[in-house]
């Protein structure tokens, strides 16, 4: 899988300008939020037993190996991310 982490700039997902992260070879994902402090972030597994964490500040796809959303998170409203949008 792949894994697609937003920027928090206040433009929308799809627009080309909007900065991102790009994870691959993702195994697994975990999402959760810090009670006490308000702070997002997702842990990914990866295919070599690797494990990561990132923080989040902009919402998080979750894509398949042919860069379709399969999942997502989100700490803003989530928007719909077009097909060709998914892997720029």
């Amino acid at each position: 899988m792949l894994v697609k982490i937003m920027s928090a700039e206040n433009i929308p997902d799809d627009d080309p300008r909007k900065c991102y992260e790009l994870y691959s070879g993702v195994e697994s994902v975990a999402f959760n939020r810090c009670e006490d402090c308000g702070v997002a972030y997702v842990v990914m597994v990866f295919e070599d037993g690797d494990m990561e964490a990132a923080e989040v500040t902009g919402n998080v796809y979750v894509l398949n190996e042919l860069g379709e959303p399969v999942s997502n998170f989100g700490v803003a409203p989530c928007v719909e991310m077009p097909q060709d949008a998914a892997m720029h």
